[in-house]
This record gives C-alpha cells, sequence and structure tokens, in this order.
C-alpha cells in the first residue's frame, strides 16, 4: 500500500518529529511511503522518502496578506499545484495529512483531491483546526457546534491571524462544503480532542480514532544520565529542577506563568530552565536559566532527564508532545487543568492546577521532591506502556484497518 504523508515541515518542532514516526510506522508496517512537506526544516538536512514541494516567494507572500485578511493558503496555489502533480505520479492509496494550516498549501484544494483520488484519507488533527472556522483552539467559544458556524471570532489575532477580516465563517463554509461527501475519510487525535470534534457541526458524522500520540519512548526518549547537562549548566546535582520547552513568544504555550511562577520561587533552592525562551533575557530572575531550541533530540532527552518535574503551561493543547518526551525520560509531569494536559498523565505521575493560579503552580513546584530512581523508572515504563510509537493499540493501528478496507473494497468490486 502506498501511503503519503503531508505536513508543514518534518523534524522540527512537535508536529515535524511526529511526522518522521508517522513515516517510520508507515514503513515498519510494510507499506510505501513518502512525506510531502512546503518549509525546510532548519537542520536543513535531506532524507530519503522526504519530499520538498515548497516555494518560499509563494509562502512568504501567503504569509503577509494572510496576516491581513484571513485567507492562509489562498496564495500557495504553485505549490499546491506542485504538490497535486507530485501526487499524480506517486498514486497513493492513502492520504495522510497533518497540520496543513501554516499556508504552505491551499487545504482545500488538498482535501478535494483527496476526497476524489485517495482510496482513504486519514487526517490527524494536532489542535481543533479541523472543526473549527479559523481558530486552531476553541477556547470557551461553542459556535462550531452549531449549523451556522463560526462568525464574529474573537480570537482573530490567534494563528492563523487575521489584522482586519474576520473570514472564519468563510473557513467553516469552505470545510463543510469540502467535508460533505467525504465518505472515505477518518480524523485521528487524542482523546480529549476527538470528544470536541464528535459535537461539532462539520465533523458530526466522521468517523474516527481516538489515540494518544506516539514517540519513540524506547530508543530516543528514555531516561538519560543528567550529570554532563548539570555541569555545562552549572547546577549542583542536590538542586531541585523544574523545566519547560516553548517559546515566551508562543501566547498559548504560556510560558509566561512559568516565569512568574519562578519569580516566586527566586528564594527557593530550585532551578528553572526554559528550553526555546527566545526571548528578553534581561527580565529573567537569577533561578532561571534559557537555553536555545534544541535541535539534537539525543541532547534535549538529558535535559529532560536532568528535571525533577515538566511544567507544562499551556492554556490550548490537544496532548502536548513534550510531555510524553518528558514521561519518557522519567520524568513526571505539573500543569494546568485545562485543555488535553490533564489527560496526559495518571495521578501517580501528574499534578494538575487551577488554570492560571500562579501561586498553586508555585506552591506545587516548591513541595516537589527530588526524583529518586524508583520514580524514574516508573515513570518511563509508563510511558513506554502508552506513548511508545512502536506499541500497536488493540492489536491494530490505523493502517491495518484501512489496509483491511481497501482490501474489502476492491475484492466487492
Amino acid at each position: 500500500m502506498r501511503v503519503a504523508i503531508i505536513n508543514f515541515t518534518w523534524g522540527d518542532g512537535s508536529t515535524g518529529k511526529i511526522t518522521v514516526n508517522l513515516y517510520n510506522r508507515a514503513i515498519n508496517a510494510g507499506n510505501e511511503a513518502k512525506v510531502y512537506f512546503g518549509v525546510k526544516p532548519n537542520s536543513g538536512e535531506e532524507k530519503k522518502g522526504f519530499v520538498y514541494f515548497g516555494n518560499k516567494f509563494c509562502f512568504w507572500i501567503d504569509h503577509v496578506i494572510s496576516n491581513i485578511t484571513g485567507l492562509s493558503g489562498a496564495l500557495a496555489f504553485l505549490p499546491t499545484l506542485k504538490l497535486l502533480r507530485m501526487l499524480n505520479e506517486f498514486k497513493p492509496d492513502v492520504i495522510w495529512v497533518y497540520n496543513i494550516h501554516g499556508g504552505f498549501v491551499n487545504e482545500y484544494w488538498l482535501l478535494n483531491y483527496a476526497k476524489k483520488h485517495a482510496k482513504w484519507t486519514l487526517y490527524s488533527m494536532p489542535d481543533e483546526y479541523a472543526f473549527l472556522g479559523k481558530c486552531c483552539y476553541s477556547y470557551d467559544c461553542e459556535k462550531f457546534k452549531h449549523p451556522e458556524g463560526c462568525h464574529h471570532c474573537p480570537q482573530l489575532k490567534d494563528s492563523p491571524k487575521s489584522l482586519f477580516f474576520d473570514n472564519s465563517h468563510f473557513h467553516f463554509k469552505k470545510k463543510e462544503k469540502v467535508y460533505m461527501g467525504f465518505d472515505n475519510i477518518t480524523f485521528i487525535s487524542a482523546p480529549y480532542v476527538v470528544d470536541k470534534a464528535k459535537s461539532s457541526w462539520l465533523l458530526k458524522d466522521k468517523e474516527f480514532f481516538a489515540r494518544d500520540s506516539k514517540v519513540d519512548v524506547q530508543h530516543l526518549y528514555y531516561p538519560r544520565d543528567p550529570s554532563s547537562v548539570r555541569r555545562e549548566l552549572g547546577i549542583a546535582k542536590d538542586k531541585k529542577v523544574v523545566m519547560v520547552c516553548a517559546s515566551i513568544n508562543s501566547a498559548y504555550k504560556g510560558v509566561k506563568y512559568f516565569l512568574e511562577a519562578a519569580r516566586k520561587c527566586e528564594n527557593d533552592d530550585i532551578v528553572f530552565v526554559n528550553v526555546g525562551y527566545g526571548g528578553d533575557e534581561s527580565i529573567l530572575p537569577s533561578n532561571y536559566i534559557s537555553l536555545p531550541y534544541v535541535h539534537d533530540q539525543n541532547k534535549l532527552a538529558e535535559l529532560l532527564s536532568m528535571a525533577d518535574a515538566y511544567v507544562c503551561t499551556s492554556i490550548a493543547d490537544a496532548q502536548p508532545n513534550a510531555c510524553i518526551n518528558a514521561l519518557g525520560c522519567g520524568t513526571p509531569i505539573i500543569g494546568f487543568n485545562i485543555s488535553g494536559v490533564p489527560y496526559m498523565a495518571s495521578e501517580e505521575f501528574g499534578t494538575f492546577v487551577t488554570p492560571f493560579d500562579i501561586d498553586e503552580l508555585a506552591d506545587v513546584i516548591r513541595k516537589l521532591p527530588k526524583k529518586t530512581q524508583e520514580r524514574i523508572d516508573a515513570c518511563h515504563e509508563y510511558a513506554l506502556k502508552r506513548y511508545d510509537f512502536q506499541r500497536k493499540i488493540d492489536n491494530e493501528e490505523f493502517l491495518d484497518i484501512i489496509a483491511k478496507r481497501i482490501g474489502e473494497n476492491k475484492d466487492g468490486k
């Protein structure tokens, strides 16, 4: 079976890493697979089976215009036509789309093509975009549940943003049209997102696979010896460490709350480490270490292994992959009890506090015990059983199920 996987990029960030996992899963299941991506990864490396179809000029123009109009992807016609031409050559049985709202492709052309030409389409939802008008997260808004759909959007400035025009209703109706009669499509996401999607007007009658995200817990995100990174960062062995991996510039990742908690704990014997901070370092308290984005995933695993807890301050996240990576490295989670965050770990390995309550967050961090080897092992074992990408769920993976359906349809014909 031929599988075409389409995403914004590969390798970089959570969705980029997941794209590589999707490719590996498809190949390991005995399929022929290709990844088509619209933006080159920061590493710049080339990888067999990964095909670039993007256009830097079109991407830049689309970014500028869409920020004004909210019509993300509307001007990506050249890369989209190139992608469709490549798909015609590859002739995939399954088209697996992931993050398609980055302005690198015209999503409606792509989905219409998949509806007409693919034997099956898998749509992974890393957020709630598939069933909303223009937003990635609904927060408290429930307009997506009703036939009239999204309109008068209160989150125009959120990504994908629009500075002047509200095109949320336009996008809602475009999605409604493309989903109509699209029977050979299955939506995949974390249970939290799937529950929301089932209550939406756009996807109320569609098929879903509710599945946790998967990472390589066995061979990549496993407990490492953190002594070298402690020496590198000047952190004593007996010092308690908490960590977050996100940029201060991402509003929904909530790093500002992590920073506020650090200020409240400045007189405590705790070190706050922020990978990918990317902000003004002059405002940081003395107990705060900011690091650049880490491309080397083995180095990231060492950092995650060093922490006594990973602090997830996201206020809108379907299933934060950084939390999964941390759990795999033997590090429990602290986070806000909001969105998909509290579903990341059981009570034994996750503590979730009142959203936006910095005093409560700081108090939990102060009371956090240092990790023991027993706790590290138990946390890793939990991640291994729940999140490892090599472990099949219910003895069947999506592609196994879809392959059977395609075979049955062929036999039926």
